[in-house]
């Protein structure tokens, strides 16, 4: 059983980009200053895309909402710019996350609410994260420039097979450009986000796989392994473990059956105390953990990813050592500590170092950031594109030919999720 829960899973890599570098601050260029690209970023790979774009947006949210049309340059970063419509696709997209998140916890996102004891507001903190995608996206060509790292024909090849995806899925092109009027952003920004994203993922397996290929130049050693695990507190177990309560309904044994359970347990153990090696065996025969199954090889945890008792257990033992019975509020567990560095931990270190490097990247990045990037607020366009989006009317016809995307007062709220 999973007593917490192990890793945050990645969502999409529109949230890779918004929270792997959250940390990291790109160096800010003195408004008064001229930003000098130091090193010069690698321009966006060309591609013959064999398709036709659909038509920009018809209405310009960004200009309606903000005063400013799309193409308005927010913020330089290396010298390339960075325009509303690719800075407002993520503020729009990350706040429709945050909405839908709260909403199935039975809450609801309040942009002036402040998150931290710095009175820093959710508005604030998302339009941070906007900041930092639109920074991370800017700088990924010349990181992948650097390591070598292409899109060849199969992935491109693929991406164009994933947009004609997304317009089957929507029902039409009219429909399609109609759910990307919704977002504000137009097909071929959409596609070039795509494009970089996709750049993103090949960089970080590429890198990755270097540093996991065994033998190779640039493959982590035990040392590097060993202080990743140091540095992260990471703990490897595994147990036998005996319920004290019920898995269908959560509610506690009698004491009875709690007695029950603790007096096999104790026979578990002295069993293993006569022949360690019959762990496994007893573990797969009378464990009760229903995450045995996709944990055959024990958890890797870091620090309060376990409850108190299991940790805190596993953490007091050598490598190889059986526990005497931890009990905790789940039941009577018997733990063998195991060696951290293992096929996991390791895909963890690659990935820590693979961020290192981006986030190198990222803060030799200068920034500069124009007038109109700090005239608004995430509330006035993440409410000005929600308004917008209620006048949207979706289209029923087919042929892209006929459609519009010209807004139109409807009494239905149709409502196009950014996320």
């Amino acid at each position: 059983m999973k007593m917490q829960f192990r890793r945050a899973l990645v969502l999409a890599l529109t949230l890779i980009l918004a929270f792997t570098l959250s940390a990291c601050g790109p160096k800010e260029a003195a408004p008064t200053e001229t930003p000098t690209a130091s090193p010069t970023a690698a321009p966006t790979q060309p591609v013959d895309l064999g398709i036709d774009f659909l038509p920009n947006n018809a209405t310009d949210v960004a200009q309606e909402v903000l005063g400013f049309p799309n193409d308005t340059v927010l913020l330089t970063v290396n010298g390339a710019d960075v325009t509303a419509e690719e800075y407002l696709y993520w503020l729009g997209n990350m706040t429709s996350y945050y909405d839908m998140m709260m909403s199935m916890y039975g809450s609801s996102l309040n942009l002036d609410e402040a998150v931290d004891s710095d009175g820093t507001t959710w508005g604030e903190q998302l339009k941070e994260i906007a900041y930092q995608n639109a920074v991370l996206i800017a700088v990924t060509p010349e990181a992948a420039a650097r390591n070598g790292v292409t899109l060849d024909d199969e992935d491109l090849a693929e991406l164009r097979q994933q947009r004609e995806s997304n317009i089957e899925s929507a029902g039409s092109e009219a429909k399609y450009a109609y759910q990307l009027q919704g977002m504000n952003i137009s097909d071929e920004t959409s596609f070039g986000l795509d494009l970089t994203s996709a750049l993103f993922t090949k960089l970080e397996e590429t890198y990755t796989q270097k540093l996991l290929t065994a033998g190779g130049a640039e493959a982590l050693t035990d040392e590097d392994v060993a202080a990743y695990v140091e540095e992260t507190g990471l703990l490897r177990a595994k147990h036998i473990l005996l319920l004290t309560k019920d898995p269908d309904t959560g509610e506690d044994y009698d004491d009875a059956k709690k007695a029950e359970q603790k007096a096999k347990a104790e026979d578990i153990l002295a069993k293993l105390r006569e022949d360690p090696a019959q762990f496994d065996t007893l573990m797969n025969e009378n464990s009760e953990d229903s995450g045995l199954s996709s944990y055959p090889d024990g958890y890797l945890f870091g620090p309060n990813e376990m409850v108190t008792e299991f940790e805190e257990g596993t953490r007091a033992l050598a490598v190889g050592e059986i526990s005497e019975l931890v009990e905790s509020t789940y039941g009577y567990h018997i733990i063998l500590r195991l060696d951290a560095d293992c096929e996991e931990s390791r895909q963890e270190c690659a990935e820590s170092k693979f961020n290192e490097m981006m986030s190198a990247v990222v803060e030799s990045a200068v920034v500069e950031k124009k007038p109109e990037y700090d005239s608004f607020t995430t509330k006035d366009y993440y409410e000005g594109l929600l308004a917008f989006q209620d006048t949207l009317q979706e289209p029923e016809v087919e042929d892209q030919s006929t459609a519009t995307l010209e807004p139109q007062p409807t009494d239905e709220v149709t409502p196009i999720s950014g996320d």
